[in-house]
């Protein structure tokens, strides 16, 4: 595995994942990155919501999804030069640690954001939204009976007139090949409401609201049950669970997070589950479940 060194025992291991690489910033590093990224949240914050993503899209005869290819690495040495200089005069750092070069040398390998830097999310999306694709998106979408969100580098366009969406399309792609992106058009789907339109995992045939799908619903249910028998089997019979090694319960309170913000009936469903299950295994001293009883009661 090829590591890049920046500075004294802060580096980026490289490795593959399919097509994509992957940097994967040391420990040290890692540390930094999330600290700048602490000072630039008291400025600038995402502005991403899922189920206002999707919501917009709610009882749509068809559903267009655009995908921008390699975000990060298509944001340019320039965009990210702006960007920083911007966060530069706008944050308040401790300033004799960090200098616009340090921040750009911290951020940045080889002039593009590191996949694997927790603050490249957030600057590349800073330097998308200077192109103003979006904001033309949706002017567009207004004048011709359209709806449009995006969520990072997934774009999301729904109507009622697929030719209407076949221009929005060629106009999106103009607008990021000029600001320097371009479609995975692999992933280019149009998606009729006579089958299931999901986005970001939310089911938006529903005229009245998006729903989290029947299947990812039982997915969750066995999730639970398995983690919860899981923590029983180590605290009744001393088990351990190759299942508790892969699903712990930093992912559990994720997920309840996730259903909790999309899916407040389903959420309410999970809750009763949950307190179902853990009744009947009888787990009430184990220090994960006593934080998860507090978390659903």
């Amino acid at each position: 595995m090829q590591k890049i060194y920046i500075g004294f025992n802060m580096f980026y291991e490289v490795y593959k994942n399919g097509k994509r690489t992957i940097y994967a910033p040391s420990k040290d590093l890692k540390n930094v990155q999330r600290q700048i990224l602490n000072f630039i949240k008291t400025k600038y914050k995402l502005k991403f919501n899922i189920k206002e993503t999707a919501e917009i899209h709610c009882n749509q005869k068809w559903i267009l999804k655009l995908d921008i290819r390699k975000f990060y690495e298509s944001v340019s040495k320039e965009q990210i030069k702006s960007v920083i200089d911007n966060i530069y005069e706008t944050v308040t750092f401790p300033k004799e640690y960090y200098s616009k070069k340090a921040l750009y040398q911290l951020l940045t390998i080889e002039d593009k954001l590191p996949t694997g830097a927790v603050t490249s999310c957030l600057i590349a999306n800073l330097a998308f939204s200077k192109t103003k694709i979006d904001e033309n998106l949706k002017a567009f979408c207004l004048q011709n009976n359209l709806k449009y969100s995006r969520y990072m580098d997934d774009m999301f366009l729904s109507g009622n007139n697929k030719a209407n969406l076949k221009k929005a399309e060629k106009f999106a792609i103009k607008l990021l090949q000029e600001a320097g992106f371009n479609l995975n058009y692999e992933k280019t789907q149009y998606i009729s409401n006579n089958k299931r339109q999901e986005i970001l995992g939310l089911v938006v045939n529903n005229p009245m609201d998006c729903v989290i799908s029947n299947e990812k619903k039982h997915n969750y249910r066995s999730m639970f049950f398995n983690y919860l028998k899981a923590v029983y089997l180590e605290e009744r019979l001393g088990i351990n669970s190759l299942f508790k090694k892969k699903i712990g319960f930093k992912e559990i309170t994720g997920h309840l997070a996730y259903i909790k913000s999309t899916d407040k009936k389903f959420y309410t469903i999970i809750k009763k589950f949950l307190k179902l299950k853990i009744n009947k295994f009888g787990i009430y001293n184990n220090d994960e479940i006593k934080k998860l009883r507090k978390i659903i009661k």
